[in-house]
C-alpha cells in the first residue's frame, strides 16, 4: 500500500497557495498554523519528518540540509525545493506542483528521503 503523501511548508510558500491546496482535498500544514515561522530550517525540516510530512520551500538551504542528513545517516520524509526567483512567485505553479505529487508520486520510491525539485 502506497503511504499517503502529505505536505508542510515553510514561510517561503505562500499562504494561498496552501488555502487552495487544502480546498482540492491536499493534506498540508502551513508553519503558521503551528507557530513555527521563526524557526530554523532544520528545526521545519526535523517537525516534517516527525509527522511524516514532506517540507515544500523555495529556500536553496534545504538541498544543503538534504546532505547534510545524508551524511550523518539521517532520514527525513523528502523535501520539494523550488526555485525563489520564479517558480514560489507563482501561486499556480505550486499548487500544480503539489498537485502532481499528491496524484501521481509513490511516496517511499519517489519522495522519501529525497530532494525533489520540479
Amino acid at each position: 500500500m502506497n503511504h499517503p503523501v502529505k505536505f508542510y511548508t515553510d514561510v517561503h510558500v505562500d499562504r494561498k497557495a496552501v488555502k487552495q491546496l487544502k480546498n482540492k482535498g491536499v493534506d498540508i500544514i502551513h508553519c503558521s498554523e503551528v507557530r513555527m515561522e521563526e524557526a530554523a530550517d532544520e528545526a521545519h525540516l526535523a517537525y516534517a519528518t516527525e509527522l511524516g510530512r514532506i517540507i515544500v520551500s523555495c529556500d536553496e538551504d534545504f538541498s544543503d540540509l538534504h546532505f547534510k542528513w545524508q551524511s550523518a545517516d539521517r532520514e527525513h520524509a523528502g523535501i520539494v525545493c523550488m526555485r525563489m526567483f520564479d517558480q514560489c512567485k507563482s501561486i499556480s505553479f505550486i499548487v500544480n506542483t503539489i498537485l502532481f505529487l499528491n496524484e501521481a508520486a509513490v511516496y517511499k520510491t519517489d519522495l522519501y528521503n529525497r530532494i525533489w525539485r520540479p
